[in-house]
């Protein structure tokens, strides 16, 4: 990553299989990387929460993951991350505490080896860090990180390499602040813009519908205006909430209601800060607001899986979660809040009651994010959000001056007909990008 270098891929690879994507026939604006995201499945068990519970049966779910890879060298997919800041590969695949499907995926999603790459740097320091329930320890490198489909190479990137890890099969790429902020040095959003890569530390991440393969896209430095509709909502970054210390991207929200059968209502505890994370597949709301939805919904609690089950029929309808910030109401299909566990017959609602240790007050997940076209602007210190739509492709590079608050969407709002957009069979999602090993000289 013998020179080996890691590349930063355009196209995108299943987690159990290589699966390569044609490059793309048009190059992007300068100033901005652009990279397409497919969806991609596989059934995996869903955990019970009461382990004394013997009897409980073992249900299966559909994972979607989102994952960017391209290469004719061996890949190292790491997950996209806005709640976390830096950048490491490689866990431990042989942890006791992954499932064997987990373990394949792991080996699958490759292994940077400092050892074979002539331009790798150890720097001598280590770190730990915790994700909820797993963690890993890792040891800093520099190398260089070519990025996809040009002959750009980042140079002397620091990034970790686990030397442990629990719970986690895969690494992950955090694009949260760095240098002078949460770090003492420059994580992958900061080298983008200190290499000239792009002209400011903003980016995109559109996750799309969850049954339209390679709708999604995620774009460094610039913005496709046909993934949304009408001009951006400008949510100012807030500093660290609750009991947090570092920053992330916190923003006010005013509001969470429902609309049903064309009758909108609102539910208590909306009016709160929220961190939008990419990095986690659920939504976490107040217990008023979790328990209203499921109210509404008739959704029933199953205290061994902590999820309100509900009938999927309710994934046809045209009713809708509605976030509202600063005037900005974003529906929520309840196609993409309602999660099909594989088999057409158990299906939960994709939010739960935040609690108390957890240190944050709300959380906007996958769930939330995949009906959001989202710019995240450290520049300009701030979250745009649009209704995500897909009308097409215009990438262009964000102004360094200006920000993205000039920029419209071009879709036009269509009203969703009942049923039109057939099953978000997920439980958890995870947004990947591909780094793999390439040269050896």
């Amino acid at each position: 990553m013998a020179s080996r270098i890691l590349l930063l891929s355009s196209a995108i690879a299943a987690c159990s299989a290589a699966s390569v994507l044609a490059p793309r026939d048009d190059a992007p604006s300068p100033g901005m990387l652009s990279l397409p995201i497919e969806h991609r499945q596989f059934v995996r068990p869903m955990v019970v929460k009461r382990q004394e519970d013997t009897n409980v049966p073992l249900l299966n779910y559909t994972t979607l993951n989102y994952m960017v890879a391209r290469s004719n060298g061996q890949k190292v997919q790491v997950t996209i991350d806005t709640g976390s800041d830096e950048l490491w590969v490689s866990p431990d695949c042989q942890d006791s505490s992954l499932s064997s499907l987990q373990e394949r995926l792991c080996v699958s999603n490759g292994k940077y080896s400092p050892s074979t790459s002539t331009t790798s740097d150890a720097l001598g320091t280590s770190s730990r860090i915790p994700y909820g329930k797993g963690s890993v320890r890792f040891n800093y490198y520099a190398d260089t990180i070519a990025l996809p489909d040009s002959t750009i190479n980042l140079k002397n990137v620091t990034f970790g390499v686990a030397t442990s890890s629990e719970d986690i099969y895969a690494g992950i790429m955090g694009l949260s602040y760095g240098n002078g902020v949460n770090l003492k040095y420059n994580n992958f959003v900061d080298e983008l813009v200190r290499q000239n890569v792009t002209k400011t530390k903003a980016f995109t991440i559109a996750l799309g519908s969850s049954d339209v393969n390679k709708g999604g896209v995620l774009i460094f430095g610039g913005a496709d205006t046909k993934k949304w509709t009408g001009p951006l909502a400008r949510l100012p970054i807030l500093p660290p909430q609750g009991r947090e210390r570092i920053a992330r991207y916190w923003v006010q929200m005013d509001a969470v209601g429902m609309t049903l059968g064309g009758n909108a209502k609102t539910y208590s505890g909306g009016n709160l800060p929220v961190v939008v994370d990419s990095g986690s597949s659920l939504t976490y709301l107040p217990s008023s607001i979790v328990s209203g939805i499921a109210a509404d919904l008739k959704g029933e609690y199953n205290r061994n899986y902590g999820f309100y089950f509900v009938d999927c029929k309710l994934k046809a309808s045209r009713d809708t979660v509605d976030f509202t910030f600063s005037g900005f109401r974003l529906a929520v299909s309840l196609n993409e809040f309602i999660w099909d566990l594989g088999d057409g017959k158990n299906c939960v609602i994709g939010a739960q009651a935040v609690t108390s240790d957890t240190g944050i007050t709300a959380l906007l997940g996958d769930s939330f994010m995949r009906s959001a076209y989202t710019i995240f602007d450290q520049t300009s210190g701030a979250v745009y959000m649009g209704q995500y739509q897909n009308c097409g492709q215009n990438e262009v590079a964000i102004d360094s001056a200006s920000g993205p608050g000039n920029l419209t969407g071009e879709c036009k709002a269509e009203k969703k007909s009942a049923g039109a957009r057939v099953g978000a069979s997920a439980a958890a999602l995870a947004a990947s990008l591909g780094v793999a090993v390439v040269g050896l000289l």
